[in-house]
């Protein structure tokens, strides 16, 4: 079969066709395993129903979770989970914003968690969030739809995981998964975030902990 636009075909597949993918999964306790999943069916903006050849039954998946996503019909790497399962449009058309961030999401994820980790007396204000909007915005166009308001509001609803350990698997692993070229900008958000608005010194416990975390 000769498939000149893979993504579409997935988008395809994923409104009636069989579509199949192979997923790597890492799951709440932080474990990591190979699935391959059929007879998939959104059941939520961020989550599918499908049959798990693994444990032989139907799972929920949430989209969060899926590290990596290959279309066995095709063999392409989906770099973009939501915009293949026809996720990525809010009920008005416009692009939903986990689909627009979506390269950035393990960075995101890993910033919010040190950032609740690190300032949870604080909560997560306005102010603590700012370091990540402006992380956030530094890396995507977004579209016209769309302004800092709605980033920022975004962010305080994205889930990360545990933040009351910081050996939290799932943070983890989003560390593991944030792309080199943006390693040196999350250092340096997350020195403005244990900075805070006050510009307070840093204490030698989180600055070892941005050291070995986010190098």
């Amino acid at each position: 079969m000769n498939i000149d636009n893979p993504l579409e075909h997935a988008k395809g597949q994923a409104k009636g066709e069989a579509m199949e993918l192979m997923i790597e999964y890492i799951d709440g306790s932080g474990t990591v395993s190979a699935r391959k999943i059929t007879d998939i069916a959104p059941v939520g903006p961020n989550s599918v129903m499908a049959y798990c050849h693994l444990r032989n039954e139907a799972r929920t998946f949430n989209l969060i979770n899926i590290r990596q996503a290959v279309d066995l019909r095709t063999g392409e790497i989906l770099t973009n989970v939501w915009e293949s399962l026809g996720l990525d449009k809010e009920p008005n058309d416009s692009p939903r914003v986990i689909a627009v961030v979506g390269p950035l999401l393990p960075a995101i994820q890993a910033l919010k968690y040190f950032c609740l980790q690190v300032r949870r007396k604080r909560g997560f204000s306005e102010k603590e969030r700012r370091p990540i909007v402006d992380f956030i915005l530094r890396h995507v166009e977004l579209p016209s739809c769309y302004g800092r308001l709605d980033i920022d509001d975004w962010l305080k609803k994205i889930w990360c995981g545990d933040y009351q350990t910081d050996r939290d698997p799932l943070y983890l692993d989003s560390l593991a998964r944030i792309p080199k070229d943006l390693l040196l900008d999350c250092s340096q958000t997350v020195y403005q975030i244990a900075r805070g608005s006050g510009r307070c010194a840093i204490s030698p416990e989180v600055q070892m902990r941005i050291e070995s975390e986010f190098r």
